[in-house]
């Protein structure tokens, strides 16, 4: 396998080690998995401070390359600013980028339109939930179509989401899972993905994420 195959960039999450939620818990067990097995993996960990005085910086934690980006705004704004500084920086490094949600979605066209390959976990369906006000339920719904179409594949961690995708593009994009659910998936590197977890989430959390990101 080719150098660049075999190293990836998981962009999305607050960082490693998981302090957070659900999908940070994932990009900390999935990272630490395919470092053991060779991979060169660099996560983007969101580092909120009140004044920039260090951009960017990096340090290596158990073989896991972390990549701190600072931001000085608050609450959602604050994310997309980080999310906006991992797509400009994930543009100069090689790698497939592993996108977990899809809050900041509307960045992943910068990448496609720089040739890079983009995976994205979709989340949950998060425009459904009616505790978001409905300004951020348009956000997640715009930003829900610009992920099903600005990503090579489409990764859902449950058959209830992987059926909701299924509206936004062909199956055939969404080939495997985040979670331990049985899947036919054979297309590189989702069939990995599947094997880095130990548990699953039952269908009633299918609609909801904990570490979603507003």
């Amino acid at each position: 396998m080719e150098q660049q195959e075999k190293t990836l960039l998981i962009l999305g999450t607050r960082g490693v080690p998981a302090n957070h939620g659900g999908f940070e818990t994932f990009a900390e067990k999935y990272a630490l998995f395919l470092v053991e097995r060779g991979w060169s993996v660099s996560v983007y960990c969101q580092e909120d401070v009140e004044e920039i005085t260090q951009p960017m910086r990096t340090d290596v934690w158990r073989g896991v390359t972390r990549i701190f980006i600072q931001t000085a705004r608050k609450g959602g704004l604050g994310a997309l600013d980080f999310d906006w500084k991992c797509v400009r920086d994930a543009l100069r490094r090689p790698g497939l980028c592993l996108v977990l949600g899809y809050n900041g979605a509307v960045f992943l066209p910068v990448l496609r339109l720089f040739g890079r390959t983009v995976f994205t976990n979709m989340d949950g369906i998060e425009w459904k939930r009616p505790k978001w006000p409905l300004p951020v339920r348009a956000w997640c719904y715009v930003n829900e179509w610009i992920a099903a179409w600005a990503s090579q594949r489409l990764i859902a961690d449950h058959p209830a989401i992987a059926d909701h995708l299924a509206t936004r593009r062909s199956r055939r994009a969404t080939p495997g899972s985040s979670s331990c659910w049985d899947s036919p998936a054979t297309t590189f590197p989702v069939i990995w993905i599947s094997s880095a977890c130990s548990t699953s989430r039952p269908a009633s959390n299918a609609s909801s994420s904990s570490s979603t990101r507003p």
